[in-house]
């Protein structure tokens, strides 16, 4: 029923994760079209896989400052951080033989993004969805993680089919939801900041104008 289906601002901010699970899925397919073009040593595979991994690590750190930033600007900047691996991963610069060493400094930045998210979207979604429902949201970006890794699936397919071993536009094509989500967070009406954390640095008319939005329809939210 349409009254079960999650609103805009829980899906754009779960776009978060969907990136999240493209990153992680993506370098499965990129790893049968850069082996036979690359060769790369045990070491580089090893390198790659983990490269994200170890940038998740760092990520997480910089969660704590972002989000008392506000929530919107740290779904923001991890946007604009999947954005960039994506773009970069597409276009280093790698030689036949040559070491993979900038795709692998690139994924660290997808790694940094992973780390940030993970709690800013489930705060996000905690903080905007009714006590009602909140279980039920809690759930979706979580999904997405599962539907990005599927999607990263589907476009090595897609892209073998179509283009060939064509590694780099796989990883171009993760600048997709990124791209969005970095647009979206300038939109108040799509993705107003949460009302708790408005109220937390003392701007209760933010509040109300924000809960106004998330609960569209009511107009008096005084009470919750």
């Amino acid at each position: 029923p349409p009254s079960l289906l999650p609103p805009p601002s829980v899906l754009s901010a779960s776009l978060s994760s969907l990136s999240t699970g493209y990153n992680t899925g993506v370098l499965a397919g990129a790893l049968l079209f850069l082996k036979p073009l690359h060769k790369p040593s045990p070491l580089e595979v090893g390198a790659l896989v983990t490269a994200s991994t170890l940038g998740a690590v760092a990520g997480s750190s910089l969660s704590p400052p972002l989000l008392r930033r506000g929530r919107v600007p740290a779904l923001r900047w991890t946007g604009y951080l999947f954005l960039l691996s994506s773009l970069l991963c597409a276009s280093v610069p790698t030689p036949a033989g040559a070491p993979l060493v900038p795709l692998a400094l690139s994924r660290l930045l997808a790694g940094a993004a992973m780390g940030a998210s993970s709690p800013a979207v489930p705060l996000y979604v905690a903080e905007t969805s009714p006590v009602e429902k909140r279980g039920a949201y809690a759930t979706v970006p979580q999904f997405m993680i599962s539907l990005g890794i599927l999607l990263s699936y589907v476009s090595s397919l897609c892209v073998l089919s179509l283009r060939g071993p064509d590694w780099r536009l796989m990883f171009a094509l993760g600048a997709l939801p990124a791209g969005l989500q970095v647009a979206l967070t300038y939109g108040e009406r799509v993705l107003p900041e949460t009302p708790r954390f408005l109220l937390g640095r003392g701007d209760r008319k933010g509040a109300e104008r924000s809960l106004k939005l998330l609960r569209q329809g009511t107009k008096d939210v005084g009470e919750e």
